[in-house]
């Protein structure tokens, strides 16, 4: 054969070669390929009639665009009107890329990522639109994103590289570089400017960067300058990896900068244009592995994304090893690796794809998950497997981190709990179930807020909490629950408001921290400071109460001795005079034993102790202080109770002062029939358990109880005042001697009283 026949036939061969394999990658892509010319359909891959549920091809090319969209977009827009937009841009920069919705034949409506590329040869105009269905994503990115709200997802899982900047200005107010503030992983991986780059400039990490990326910075300056959103592609030349870039301003000075990998779109970009060179770049820079594959022989290319996700140095390393070289020996279900990756590829050949997650493994050992899209493809007779593998490592380890935040909201002891918009209950962890006494999960789907909280807790919440908290995003205040079995539970509580983009209320959000055993020792606390401000007032009193009973009482003995001595010259009184010393005698009697008590009370002499059977002591003073009266006491009093130290006359006299103001109240009431004085006494082996403000354990506790008339609610807190009295003849200090007297016995003496019920007087006396 002659030379020049030879090389022909040679660029025949390789021509119709360089045809089959983009036709194979027309057909065998998995995005819908469609193509019009000067406005009509002309071709369409099998993904495309496929995807939008054809029976044919043939059926397919016989509708026309309106068949494929619904009557508006989700911006208003008519799908006509919005489809002459994209086609001029298409036409105008070469290509446009947008999200759209489209229609299936079935009238099912879903979103779809298009790419038009126009171009014109010759008389024709020729639109190549690429479609992806991204119901999936969309999907997927909804969840996520509610599930970032809920639980918190770093923001380093975030699958887009996102950076935070700040521009740097020169003396003119000329933007000359801009500083990293914050950056995630993914941006650091898709960047490759490392892991420590917080701080620093663009110009100390790439010194030529304006004149490498003269676009980029310029887009940059636009967006701090007029505070637009702008997206535009980007090629990164050390990872051969194409970006699209999205930067926006979210406050003067300042940007952030959203990158997209969109290296498979530019793939297919490629391919239509039919260009071995940029299909060559596209299919070597995806993030994602592609490699071919011979059926039960091996690989015999692979693409940069596979070297780098398998960690492998050289293409070599990677030609004729199979799927079993670069997966454990067994997958997850138990099969070897090397069984189980021919079934896959045996599937994939009868169905012509086929689609799967698979755990792979690097040249390092360490394994991660992937999904494996698998397309048989046939070239000049020979078949062929297109794998790709796709890292889904982040996937999983948000789905490992969201059930981590879920152990730790189930584990702790707070009550944590959401609810929608309307305030219904979607969510409380199991420490809150428990604190309120729900046994089911699923008895919160028909409660509400307001069914957790006493009233006056959830006015409280309506009127300042959920306000605040949509107005500031947070809200921290002091509430209550309210417990299925009715027990109100004081509760620390914050509010969080969670919204979406256009500043709608999402859901709210609540942590509630049971402070009962905190509010037990601040009253405790306040009961004390109480007592205490009490005996300094008793002190007070005291005091000048010593100097005027003082006074007085020389004055009473001046006044008797006289008296004394003019009845002594009984013989010169008449009577009527005799009558008169009698009387002011008598009264000054009266007036010596009120001093003397007044003494007492003021001198409040130190208890003389000794042991004393106690039993015996109430009983002897209630029988004398009742004798001769209409009421007779009634006694519970424990068989065995314990001796104490105290002084006997004083203990008497409080007990004498208890029972004579409970059997002055059935006086008062005029209900001597159904009178009943009862006094009790008992040991006690724990008093701080009882009285909260009781410093000691062991104890005897005495009680005197009556049904008379009781004491009003707002005179019981004063009852133990000095000079305070109810009664008309009384000099209110029965009740403040006793007071006086408890405590410097070291005891306790409390009052517990209801209108038309009665009153209970108890002591405390501490067993030493």
């Amino acid at each position: 054969m002659p030379q020049n026949d030879f090389n022909s036939s040679i660029s025949r061969d390789a021509h119709t070669f360089l045809e089959t394999k983009y036709k194979v990658l027309f057909e065998n892509t998995s995005d819908a390929i469609i193509i019009y010319e000067n406005s009509k359909l002309s071709d369409c891959n099998e993904a495309a009639f496929k995807l939008l549920r054809y029976s044919s091809k043939e059926k397919f090319l016989s509708c026309s665009f309106l068949d494929f969209t619904p009557e508006f977009q989700l911006n208003g827009l008519s799908s006509l009107e919005m489809a002459q937009n994209v086609i001029k841009i298409a036409f105008l920069n070469g290509s446009h890329h947008f999200d759209a919705l489209l229609k299936r034949n079935d009238g099912s409506i879903f979103p779809a990522e298009i790419l038009l590329t126009a171009r014109i040869f010759e008389s024709s105009k020729l639109l190549f639109i690429v479609v992806r269905d991204i119901s999936q994503r969309k999907q997927f990115l909804e969840e996520l994103k509610i599930s970032e709200k809920r639980f918190r997802l770093l923001f380093e899982e975030s699958p887009l590289g996102i950076a935070y900047h700040q521009m740097i200005y020169d003396e003119n107010q000329n933007p000359i570089d801009y500083i990293f503030l914050d950056y995630n992983k993914r941006f650091a991986e898709m960047t490759g400017l490392g892991d420590d780059i917080a701080g620093k400039t663009i110009m100390e990490l790439i010194p030529d960067f304006q004149n490498r990326k003269p676009l980029v910075f310029e887009n940059y300056k636009v967006v701090v300058k007029t505070g637009k959103t702008l997206q535009f592609e980007s090629f990164h030349e050390e990872s051969q990896t194409w970006f699209d870039v999205t930067a926006y301003s979210p406050r003067k000075g300042f940007f952030v900068s959203l990158l997209k990998d969109i290296t498979d779109r530019k793939e297919v970009e490629i391919a239509l244009n039919v260009s071995e060179a940029k299909h060559r770049a596209i299919y070597d820079s995806s993030h994602d592995a592609i490699m071919i594959l011979v059926p039960n022989k091996g690989f015999i290319e692979a693409n940069i994304g596979t070297l780098k996700l398998f960690g492998i140095q050289q293409q070599s390393e990677f030609v004729g090893k199979t799927p079993a070289d670069f997966s454990p020996k067994f997958q997850p279900d138990g099969q070897l690796s090397s069984v189980k990756a021919d079934q896959m590829i045996q599937i994939a050949l009868d169905t012509g794809s086929h689609f799967f997650e698979w755990v792979h493994q690097r040249t390092t050992g360490e394994n991660f998950q992937a999904t494996v899209l698998l397309n048989r493809m046939e070239i000049q007779g020979n078949v062929y497997v297109q794998a790709r593998v796709h890292d889904i490592s982040f996937i999983k380890n948000s789905e490992a981190e969201r059930e981590r935040l879920n152990a730790i909201i189930e584990s702790t002891t707070d009550l944590i709990s959401t609810s929608d918009a309307m305030q219904n209950l979607t969510f409380m962890n199991s420490a809150g179930l428990a604190l309120l006494g729900i046994e089911k999960k699923s008895d919160l789907s028909k409660m509400k807020i307001e069914n957790i909280h006493p009233k006056w807790a959830f006015e409280k919440i309506s009127r300042e909490g959920i306000p605040k908290a949509i107005k500031n995003g947070v809200w921290r205040g002091e509430t209550a629950l309210i417990s299925q079995n009715l027990i109100e539970i004081p509760v620390s509580q914050v509010i969080m408001t969670h919204c979406d983009d256009s500043g709608k209320v999402n859901f709210f959000s609540t942590i509630m921290r049971d402070i009962s055993e905190r509010k037990r020792i601040e009253e405790k606390n306040k009961q004390m400071e109480e007592e205490l401000w009490k005996n300094q007032k008793m002190e007070s009193i005291g005091f000048l109460a010593a100097g005027i009973a003082h006074d007085f009482n020389n004055f009473l003995t001046t006044i008797l001795g006289n008296i004394s001595l003019a009845r002594s010259e009984d013989s010169a009184l008449t009577p009527e005079l005799r009558e008169i010393l009698e009387e002011v005698e008598n009264a000054s009697q009266r007036a010596k034993e009120l001093t003397n008590q007044l003494l007492l009370f003021a001198k409040g002499d130190a208890p003389t102790k000794k042991l004393t059977t106690i039993q015996d002591l109430i009983i002897e003073t209630c029988n004398f202080t009742l004798r001769g009266l209409s009421v007779k006491p009634t006694y519970d009093i424990a068989p065995d109770l314990w001796k104490i130290n105290v002084d006997a006359g004083q203990i008497s006299q409080v007990i004498n002062n208890l029972v004579l103001n409970a059997y002055q109240s059935f006086e008062i009431s005029n209900n001597m029939e159904n009178a009943v004085i009862l006094i009790k006494a008992c040991n006690i082996t724990d008093a701080s358990k009882l009285n909260s403000s009781l410093n000691f354990q062991k104890s005897i506790q005495i009680t005197v109880q009556d049904n008379g008339r009781g004491i009003s609610p707002d005179v019981v807190p004063r009852i133990f005042d000095p000079y305070f009295t109810t009664k008309e003849t009384g000099s209110g200090l029965g009740l403040s001697v006793c007071y006086s007297i408890v405590k410097k016995h070291g005891g306790h003496i409390e009052v517990e009283s209801k209108i038309d019920e009665g009153s209970s007087f108890t002591i405390y006396l501490p067993v030493h």
